[in-house]
């Protein structure tokens, strides 16, 4: 039995090799994993109210997210799409000195230059779940790099009313640079061959198995795979807000979208 075999860009985003999201050498350290149901807990690390503006390593804590694999999507669950710079220095709350509780939160406050849906005041309150010890080590729920002040970002912002303040929608997939010509280059590079693939899976559907492609055909995949990786070559997960690259080829998916979407507007 044949079957239409119809692959979303988001089949192959995952994993484009890159260098480290921190690329200070004095950060470059490890980055283990927790799951969310366990406690960070150090003797004696303490976490100030205002987060350090520097980080030496990264423990990130896995926890559920919605993902956005789609600009439409995307737009869709944000009530507001605006361009902004972080404006005030990161405050931080993790009242538990050597425990990182589920509820430790960062917030910081975007002085918004451009809005591109909703309405918005002239400086909206914007949360991320990390904190930073007075050691350097980040403690965070987040892919995203932490908040600092003086950058600019487009932000797709979802908005929490018994918080009172907004969130980056999808997490990761909820904050991007404004463009310049490496980053526009390197999403139409991945966009085009994104096409090019789902088109040839459209022309050869009929000769598709539903166990999966012959030899042949699965080198052409890997080909079209190649491509996409080598489209991420110059872009680093620090230009994207990462912390590393493993949501890279995703996150620069998107962005082709983005760009496709607004450019004429930022």
């Amino acid at each position: 039995m044949k079957k239409t075999v119809i692959l979303a860009i988001a089949v192959l985003l995952t994993g484009c090799n890159s260098s480290s999201g921190v690329t200070d050498p004095e950060k470059a350290t490890s980055s283990p994993e927790l799951s969310s149901a366990e406690t960070a807990s150090e003797e004696g690390t303490e976490y100030p109210k205002t987060a350090p503006t520097e980080y030496k390593t990264v423990k990130k804590v896995d926890e559920d997210r919605v993902i956005y694999y789609d600009i439409n999507d995307l737009s869709e669950a944000s009530d507001l799409i605006v361009i902004g710079e972080f404006c005030e220095d990161t405050c931080q709350n993790c009242d538990a000195p050597g425990t990182f509780a589920a509820d430790a939160v960062s917030s910081n406050v975007i002085n918004v230059r451009k809005v591109l849906k909703g309405e918005a005041a002239e400086t909206v309150k914007i949360s991320q779940k990390y904190c930073i010890s007075t050691d350097g080590e980040l403690l965070t729920f987040s892919e995203l790099t932490p908040m600092k002040k003086g950058d600019t970002w487009l932000f797709f912002l979802s908005y929490d009313a018994q918080n009172d303040t907004y969130w980056c929608a999808g997490d990761f997939t909820g904050r991007y640079p404004l463009p310049d010509d490496t980053l526009r280059s390197a999403a139409e590079d991945l966009s085009q061959t994104a096409r090019e693939r789902d088109q040839w899976i459209a022309e050869h559907s009929d000769e598709i198995s539903d166990s999966g492609y012959t030899p042949e055909q699965q080198t052409v995949i890997d080909g079209f795979a190649s491509r996409m990786a080598a489209a991420c070559e110059g872009i680093t997960p620090e230009q994207l807000g990462l912390l590393d690259d493993g949501q890279l080829m995703l996150k620069l998916g998107l962005y082709s979208g983005i760009l496709a979407a607004f450019d004429a507007e930022i």
